[in-house]
C-alpha cells in the first residue's frame, strides 16, 4: 500500500512538473506506467494459475491501447498463453495467428508459431502440428525455439507411428542441436521406437547410449526398464536381469522400481523354466534317438532272421527232392 502511494505521488509530481508543450511527455510516462501495471497484474495472475483473470487483464490492454503495436503483440501472445494453459486450444490459436498476421516482425511471432504447433500437438492433430513446427524452423531460424520445433516434429511422426521418418527427424535434431537439453529425450524416443518395431538390438544400443551420455537424467530408470524388456524379448535373460537389478539398486525411489522387481522375478522364472524345458527336451531327444537306434537294430535282426529262415527252407526242399 505504501509503495503504491509513493508511486502515485511520483506520478503527481511528474505530471505537475510538465506543463504546456511537455504535457505529452508526462502523459506518455503515465501511459507507460499504466501498461506496466496491467502487465504486472496479468503476470501475477498467470503465476498463480488464475488464467482467466490474466486473460481479462490482457484483453483490457488490447482494448485500451489499440494503437500500441508492442503492447498489442505482447497482449495477444499472452492471451494465447492463457487459453493454452486452460486447454482452450482453438482460442489460443486464434490469438497466436493475430500476432503472426499483424505483427510478423515482433519477437512474439516465433513464439506464437511454436505454440500453434503445440496446440495442434495437444489436440493430436499431428499433421498440422508438424507443418506449424516446420514454419518455426524455416521462418524463424534464429529463434531459440527452433530446436524444440525439430524435436516435436520427430515426436509427432512417432505418435503417428510413422517410425522411420520419426527416427530421421530425431537424428537430424541430435546432429543439428547436440547441445540442446532435449537430446536425451530424443535418444530415449529412438530406443522406444526400435522396441516397438521389434528391433531390440538397436533399441538396446540407443538406451545404452542414453544411459552413458546422460547418467543424471530422471529417465535413466525408465531406459533401464525397457532395456531389460528388450533383452528379455530376445531370450537374453542374464542381461535382462542385469538391467533390472541395476534399476533396483540405483533407483529405489523410481516409479519403475516395483515393475522392475516384478519383471526380474518373471524373467528369472522364464529362464529357469526355459533351462528345465531345454533339459527335458534334451532327455526326450536322447530317448527318442536311443529308441530309433533300437528299432533300427531290431529291424536289422528281424530281417536277418527272415533271411536265415528262407535259406533253411530252401535247404530242406533240396534234401527232400
Amino acid at each position: 500500500m505504501f509503495k503504491k502511494l509513493i508511486n502515485l505521488l511520483t506520478l503527481f509530481i511528474i505530471i505537475t512538473a510538465f506543463t504546456g508543450s511537455n504535457s505529452e511527455i508526462a502523459q506518455a510516462y503515465v501511459e507507460k506506467e499504466e501498461i506496466k501495471e496491467l502487465f504486472s497484474t496479468a503476470r501475477t495472475h498467470y503465476k498463480n494459475q488464475n488464467y482467466k483473470a490474466g486473460i481479462k487483464e490482457c484483453q483490457r490492454l488490447i482494448k485500451e491501447y489499440p494503437d500500441n503495436k508492442d503492447v498489442l503483440a505482447y497482449a495477444y501472445v499472452s492471451t494465447g498463453g492463457g487459453y493454452f494453459k486452460l486447454g482452450k486450444y482453438n482460442q489460443a490459436i486464434e490469438n497466436y495467428q493475430i500476432v503472426i498476421r499483424d505483427y510478423p516482425t515482433s519477437i512474439h511471432a516465433a513464439i506464437s508459431q511454436y505454440y500453434i504447433g503445440s496446440c495442434y500437438r495437444k489436440q493430436e492433430k499431428f499433421d498440422q502440428a508438424i507443418k506449424a513446427f516446420q514454419k518455426v524452423i524455416n521462418n524463424y531460424p534464429d529463434s531459440k525455439l527452433v530446436d524444440k520445433s525439430q524435436f516435436f516434429t520427430g515426436a509427432c511422426h512417432a505418435w503417428q507411428e510413422n517410425y522411420e521418418q520419426a527416427i530421421r527427424e530425431f537424428q537430424k535434431f541430435i546432429n543439428d542441436y547436440p547441445e540442446s537439453e532435449m537430446v536425451s529425450e530424443a535418444l530415449y524416443f529412438i530406443g522406444s521406437i526400435y522396441s516397438k518395431q521389434g528391433k531390440y538390438n538397436q533399441a538396446i544400443k540407443a538406451y545404452q547410449k542414453f544411459i552413458n551420455d546422460y547418467p543424471e537424467s530422471e529417465m535413466v530408470s525408465k531406459a533401464l526398464f525397457f532395456m531389460g524388456s528388450a533383452y528379455g524379448r530376445q531370450g537374453k535373460y542374464n542381461q535382462a536381469v542385469g538391467a533390472y537389478q541395476k534399476l533396483i539398486n540405483d533407483y529405489p525411489d523410481s516409479r519403475w522400481f516395483r515393475r522392475a522387481r516384478h519383471e526380474m522375478k518373471r524373467v528369472k522364472f522364464e529362464a529357469k523354466v526355459g533351462k528345465e524345458a531345454m533339459r527335458k527336451a534334451s532327455i526326450v531327444t536322447s530317448i527318442v534317438a536311443f529308441a530309433i537306434r533300437i528299432l533300427i537294430i531290431l529291424g536289422i535282426i528281424t530281417l536277418l532272421v527272415v533271411v536265415v529262415r528262407k535259406i533253411r527252407r530252401r535247404g530242406r526242399v533240396k534234401k527232400v527232392s
